[in-house]
């Protein structure tokens, strides 16, 4: 691990200045001014932890998540949090006095997090309280599931561990390969039926029997490189009914049957790993920023927006009938989902977290990289 850890240090240092010696891109399209016909009305602000300051690694990205009336969240200093989802108001908040890396994952009552001291903690979700630790010999820093009974984690290795959720004792592993150039705050496995589903660096998505831990099948993209594996856009499944939805990065999106891992589709395109699926389309952007929407059923496109070139998209969520992008500027665009029009813009007031946009029918929570969470509900001027 030290060894992995010193090599993945060299390469960030390589990274680095391989970048600063980089051509510069084309610069990020102006924006021009729109009829905003929809916009988002903030609500509230609020933080899982006052004194947290900025994350102390671009490495850890902590996610929160929508339990019910309440967002859970947790800050890198330590601090595990619950928010009233109606006004922003903290409703406990317990402190764990070590640096969190991972988090956080909750179901049916447990939420888990991952200390640095390589300490997997359970608590209450509705109160904060602590049910158990556990210690672990893997570094971790993907977010655990916690899923029908068990907390699964991913370790900076690839491979997948199970807990069970009420005592947190060792129920199996799972060992896959993973490339030295790994990747910080890989989004948490996915859970369907008796399935975990999880992606890794080495460009595949294994699907592991959650009672056994054995492999029922597994997808090779063949997208990932070692110049993007660092990145913090690695293959993001997205679960819609029983279909698998999927950017490659460098080839394809492609929609994949739950049922036995095959193919249902592919569009040829080279796009961003993050992508939003409603029950009509697939929603991202490409390469250059291009805004699109394909066809749920088959793949195709239904409409294209280039008005956003070259403006660094990171963030995409669904809200209500729109769709919501984040550029790297700290504008917010919203698009109707049916055509692609820019109806509304806002601007906000910090780095956004990757993935940091929270949904829930017509609200959207923003979280930031500073443990703040903003809150907005969209609204029509018609």
């Amino acid at each position: 691990m030290k060894l992995r850890l010193l090599i993945l240090c060299a390469i960030c240092l390589t990274l680095v200045a391989c970048t600063s010696n980089r051509k510069r891109g084309p610069d990020p399209t102006p924006l021009t001014k729109i009829t905003a016909t929809v916009q988002l009305v903030p609500l509230w602000s609020s933080s899982f932890s006052p004194g947290r300051g900025n994350a102390s690694s671009k490495f850890i990205n902590l996610l929160p998540i929508i339990v019910d009336d309440q967002i859970i969240g947790a800050a890198s200093d330590g601090v595990v949090a619950s928010i009233d989802k109606s006004n922003g108001t903290l409703r406990w908040s317990t402190s764990l006095e070590n640096e969190i890396t991972a988090g956080v994952g909750e179901d049916a009552g447990t939420v888990a997090v991952v200390s640095g001291e390589r300490k997997v903690v359970a608590l209450r979700s509705d109160s904060g309280e602590i049910r158990w630790e556990k210690p672990i010999d893997q570094t971790i820093f993907t977010p655990p599931l916690v899923y029908r009974g068990f907390v699964i984690l991913q370790t900076i290795d690839g491979d997948l561990l199970a807990m069970d959720t009420s005592t947190g004792e060792s129920v199996w592993d799972a060992f896959y390969d993973q490339p030295e150039f790994v990747v910080f705050g890989s989004p948490r496995p996915l859970g369907i039926g008796n399935i975990i589903l999880v992606g890794n660096a080495t460009g595949r998505v294994f699907a592991t029997d959650l009672t056994t831990g054995l492999e029922n099948w597994q997808i090779y993209l063949g997208g990932a490189g070692s110049e993007t594996a660092l990145s913090d856009a690695e293959t993001i499944p997205v679960i819609f009914g029983d279909k698998l939805f999927i950017s490659d990065y460098t080839k394809a999106i492609v929609a994949y049957d739950l049922t036995d891992g095959s193919l249902f589709w592919q569009h040829r395109r080279q796009s961003k790993r993050r992508l939003a699926v409603d029950s009509i389309q697939v929603y991202g952007a490409d390469l250059d920023d291009k805004v699109f929407a394909l066809e749920r059923s088959d793949g195709s496109i239904e409409w294209e927006q280039d008005s956003l070139l070259h403006r660094k998209l990171r963030n995409i969520a669904l809200v209500g009938e729109h769709l919501v992008v984040g550029d790297k500027q700290g504008f917010l665009h919203i698009l109707d989902a049916g055509t692609g029009e820019i109806v509304g813009r806002t601007k906000l007031k910090g780095d956004v977290l990757f993935g940091g946009l929270l949904t829930d029918g017509n609200r959207l929570f923003v979280s930031y990289k500073s443990g703040r969470m903003d809150a907005f509900r969209l609204t029509s001027d018609q």
